[in-house]
């Protein structure tokens, strides 16, 4: 069997050849397959993130770069695969313990569940003061984790708009925070 090596598979690739693929899947699956289980502790979510990844791979295959190393490019889409898998895992997780907060209400309050309470008040109430834009901005950065890209594309602004309202409710939430719970911690 002839030898190809990277660069060439890269070439077969972007000509939609599969032998192109199943070489830089067989260089690179394996160190990637570690990485992602380093990170997500579960061989099953690891594989799964490596087989988007390389579909991803496939569907992108004509706007790869000859220049560039399909192993950097493969590192970084499982960095953000992994990135956004976990950042959706916090937000399954927090609108879980939300929902149940609010369907089990904590009878036997400790005085930190009660503080706790208090403060998650007062940053409702910091939110709610804010101008409408700005305060469905911070919401959907700060609670929803959307980035700003995806903030400007469901609001139909510009990016630009995006960060400076985020910097003004940003700025106006540490000023609330600092006068109303005497809060010094930087957000």
């Amino acid at each position: 069997m002839l030898q190809i090596n990277s660069a060439d598979a890269v070439r077969l690739l972007k000509a939609g050849k599969v032998e192109g693929f199943n070489v830089i899947f067989n260089l690179y699956h394996k160190q990637l397959y570690v990485q992602a289980k380093k990170y997500l502790k579960d061989s099953h979510l690891a594989e799964d993130a490596l087989q988007d990844v390389f579909i991803k791979l496939w569907l992108k295959r004509d706007t790869l770069d000859n220049e560039k190393s399909v192993q950097s490019y493969l590192a970084v889409c499982l960095k953000n695969h992994i990135l956004n898998m976990i950042r959706n895992q916090k937000r399954r997780i927090l609108g879980a313990y939300e929902l149940k907060e609010e369907y089990h209400p904590l009878t036997n309050c400790t005085e930190d569940d009660m503080q706790l309470k208090e403060y998650r008040k007062i940053l409702n109430n910091g939110i709610e003061a804010m101008p409408e834009k700005r305060r469905e901005i911070f919401r959907l950065k700060f609670k929803y984790g959307l980035s700003n890209e995806q903030i400007a594309k469901k609001l139909k602004i510009s990016n630009n708009t995006v960060k400076a309202h985020f910097f003004q409710g940003n700025k106006q939430m540490k000023s609330y925070l600092k006068r109303e719970a005497e809060l010094g911690f930087n957000l």
